[in-house]
């Protein structure tokens, strides 16, 4: 006869709460994000740092006003779990340029200190996307080399303001992992 005390009755009912319908040793896959905020992105190169920007808790942007747009360029590095798979990234912006040929590009890159080598690993687009003066988000969850090596890549976000006139703003990103 099988006689139940205080502390397997604790077991059981910590198995039921936490483990759930998982065998013995096995964990719940839980998603875990990170949040890349407008107030990280600085610009990536002397020729874009020359430009006026504004990076505040609600947006980072160009307030280039030029006659001639350029294209501007900003990054952040992240710092991924090791061993963890990214599953998306996910970019929050708003397009005040209606009617003028802009584009906003994220991606999330690896970069091998080794070779040199930079790979995309996900990456967003504005473009075909019709313009709202609300905010918006694309997203990408086709992600590729999705598995974090800290050993052999660092991880950074780019984002490319084509024709970065002042009225694109990267309001933050997500990226989700498990």
């Amino acid at each position: 006869m099988n006689v139940l005390n205080k502390s397997s009755l604790a077991a059981l009912a910590f198995t039921l709460v936490l483990g759930g319908a998982f065998g013995p040793g096995e964990a719940q896959a839980i998603d875990k994000i990170l949040s890349v905020s407008p107030t990280a992105l600085k610009p990536a190169d002397f020729a874009n740092e020359a430009l006026p920007w504004v990076s505040n808790a609600d947006a980072f942007y160009f307030a280039n006003n030029l006659s001639a747009p350029v294209n501007s360029y900003a990054y952040v590095p992240l710092n991924l779990p090791q061993g963890a798979r990214v599953k998306s990234l996910t970019v929050h912006y708003t397009d005040n340029a209606c009617g003028v040929n802009q584009e906003l590009v994220v991606t999330l890159m690896r970069h091998e200190p080794a070779t040199g080598k930079t790979q995309a690993m996900a990456w967003t687009t504005t473009e075909g996307v019709p313009c709202v003066i609300d905010r918006r988000i694309v997203e990408d969850k086709t992600v590729i080399n999705s598995i974090v090596n800290n050993a052999r890549y660092s991880y950074a976000l780019y984002v490319i303001f084509y024709d970065g006139i002042d009225r694109f703003r990267f309001h933050g990103a997500v990226i989700v992992y498990r």
